[in-house]
C-alpha cells in the first residue's frame, strides 16, 4: 500500500536501494528522537538489583558456590560442550512463532482444532510445556533469543540504542560460524522494523526479509502472498526448506514469523478448519467474541504451517541431519483469557518443541520435558547437542542436563520454577525467597556481561 512509507521502506533485497527511501532529514530526526529517549532512560541494573560495588556476590549466588574466579568474573559463566557432541555438524533451525501461547491449547480438540498438522509433532517430539517467554513483546523475546540472554526489565531495545552495531561475539551465530556453519536470520516482515536487520546482521547473521523470501520461492499467480505485516508464513517455511536442501555447509537458521498478528489475515488459498467454541471456552474469553474468532483462525493457520514444515522435514533427507526448535515470542492471547489457576504462570506460558533425528533421540535417552525454562536456555541446550569442544558463555542452562538449575525468567520480573512462580514488585525488593534472589543475582551477572561490550 505504501512502498516508500517511513514504516515500510523495504522494497528491495538491495540494502542500498532501501536506504535511499529514507532521506537524510527524516533519518536525522528519527535518530535524534531515539537518542533523546535512550538518554532519558537511566539504566544501571547492577545498582537496581542491589549489587553495586560487590558484583562478585551476584556471581556467587548465580553459580551457587563460594569459590570462583575472582580475577575474571566472566569465566564463571563460561562452559564447555562435550568432546563429541551427539549431533555435531547438524543443521539447526530455531523458529519463533508469533503469539504461540500455550494455555489455549487446553481447549484443543477435534471440534476446536487449533493445532491441525502440529498435533502429531506435539506427540512425537520433546514438548517442554513449562516454558515461559523472556518478554511480553516480540522485540524483547527476539533479542533475548538472538543474544542468548534474559530480557532485562524496563530496558531499551538493543537494536535502537547506541549498541545497535555492537558485535556480541559470545552469542550463537559467532560460535556456529567458527565451526563452519552459515548463519541466517529469516524474518517474514520488513527488516527495518525496530532496525532488527542491521542489528542482527552485526550479530553474525546474514539477514533475509519478506522481499528476499518472495524472490526465492516458487511463484503461483493464483496465490495470495502478502498481509499487512509481511509475507504469509507458508512461504517463509518454503524458503527455509529450500535453503536447507540447497545448502553446501551446515546451517544455523533463526526465523521469526509474522502471522497470528492483528489484523489477523489468512491467505485466500488456505482452507481453515471450522472452530466450534464450547461454552467452557466462551466462559474464559473476555471482550468481543467475533474478534476472538478472527484471532483463533489466524492462530490455527500459523501453527498449522509450522506443523506442515516439520512434516516436510521428517519426510525428506533432512530428517537425518536437522534439529528444529519451535517456540514463541509471547502469549498475547492472555489479553482475552481468564484462567482458573496458575494465573501468573499461564500469562507467560509458551511451548518449546524440540525435534531431533531418531538416532540422536536414542542416544539422549529419556528427556525430562517437565523442567522449567525460558529463551535464555535454548542455545545452551543446542550448543551441547551440536558443537563439540566449544567454550561458550551463558546465563541460561542446558535443558537436557538434569544437574543444572532450571528456572524461567520473564522481563516483567516473573520467575518460574518447579516449586513456584513469583513476581517481584521491584528489583530493590528485599526478600527471603531463594528464587527471587537468584533472579536478581542473575540479572546483575547478565548486566555485567553486557557492560563488558559497551563502547
Amino acid at each position: 500500500m505504501y512502498p516508500l512509507g517511513k514504516m515500510l521502506p523495504n522494497i528491495s533485497s538491495n540494502t542500498f536501494v532501501n536506504q535511499t527511501a529514507q532521506n537524510s532529514v527524516r533519518s536525522f530526526i528519527r535518530a535524534y528522537k531515539l537518542r533523546k529517549k535512550f538518554k532519558s532512560n537511566s539504566y544501571n541494573l547492577i545498582d537496581q538489583t542491589g549489587y553495586g560495588g560487590h558484583i562478585e556476590d551476584a556471581f556467587k549466588l548465580h553459580k551457587h558456590k563460594a569459590s570462583f574466579d575472582e580475577k575474571n568474573l566472566l569465566n564463571n559463566i563460561s562452559y564447555q560442550t562435550p568432546k563429541k557432541a551427539p549431533a555435531e555438524g547438524f543443521n539447526v533451525v530455531v523458529i519463533m512463532v508469533e503469539s504461540f501461547g500455550m494455555p489455549i491449547l487446553k481447549y484443543n480438540n477435534e471440534a476446536f482444532d487449533l493445532l491441525r498438522d502440529m498435533k502429531q509433532h506435539f506427540k512425537e517430539d520433546a514438548l517442554f510445556s513449562n516454558f515461559i517467554s523472556a518478554g511480553d513483546g516480540t522485540i524483547s523475546s527476539l533479542e533475548s533469543l538472538i543474544l542468548n540472554i534474559s530480557f532485562r526489565p524496563n530496558s531499551f531495545p538493543f537494536s535502537q540504542s547506541p549498541m545497535k552495531q555492537t558485535h556480541f561475539d559470545y552469542s550463537p551465530a559467532f560460535l556456529y560460524n567458527k565451526k563452519g556453519y552459515e548463519s541466517t536470520f529469516v524474518y517474514g516482515g520488513d527488516l527495518t522494523w525496530r532496525d532488527i536487520g542491521s542489528f542482527i546482521n552485526h550479530q553474525g547473521y546474514k539477514v533475509e526479509g519478506k522481499v528476499d523470501i518472495f524472490n526465492h520461492i516458487t511463484k503461483n499467480k493464483t496465490y495470495d502472498y502478502y498481509h499487512p505485516w509481511g509475507i504469509y508464513d507458508e512461504f517463509l517455511f518454503e524458503h527455509i526448506e529450500q535453503k536447507l536442501n540447497d545448502a553446501k555447509k551446515p546451517q544455523l537458521i533463526v526465523a521469526l514469523t509474522t502471522n497470528n498478528h492483528p489484523p489477523y489475515t489468512i491467505p485466500k488459498q488456505y482452507h481453515s478448519k471450522e472452530l466450534s467454541f464450547s461454552d467452557e471456552l466462551k466462559a474464559h474469553l473476555t471482550g468481543d467474541l467475533d474478534l476472538a474468532k478472527q484471532r483463533f483462525y489466524s492462530y490455527q493457520y500459523a501453527i498449522d504451517q509450522v506443523g506442515k514444515f516439520l512434516t516436510h522435514i521428517k519426510n525428506s533427507k533432512l530428517k537425518e541431519n536437522t534439529i528444529v526448535v519451535v517456540t514463541a515470542d509471547n502469549n498475547t492471547i492472555d489479553g482475552i483469557m481468564t484462567y482458573e489457576n496458575k494465573l501468573l504462570f499461564n500469562a507467560k506460558n509458551i511451548p518449546l518443541l524440540l525435534y531431533v533425528p531418531k538416532k540422536i533421540k536414542e542416544k539422549l535417552g529419556e528427556i525430562n520435558t517437565k523442567v522449567y525454562g525460558s529463551h535464555k536456555d535454548i542455545f545452551p541446550t543446542l550448543y551441547n547437542l551440536t558443537l563439540s569442544t566449544t567454550t561458550y558463555q551463558a546465563i541460561g542452562s542446558n535443558l537436557l542436563n538434569k544437574s543444572e538449575p532450571h528456572v524461567g525468567f520473564n522481563g516483567s520480573m516473573v520467575v518460574s520454577s518447579e516449586k513456584e512462580t513469583l513476581k517481584l514488585q521491584s528489583l530493590l525488593e528485599k526478600s527471603e525467597s531463594e528464587l527471587k534472589n537468584y533472579y536478581k543475582a542473575t540479572l546483575a551477572v547478565e548486566e555485567y556481561l553486557i557492560n563488558s561490550y559497551k563502547p
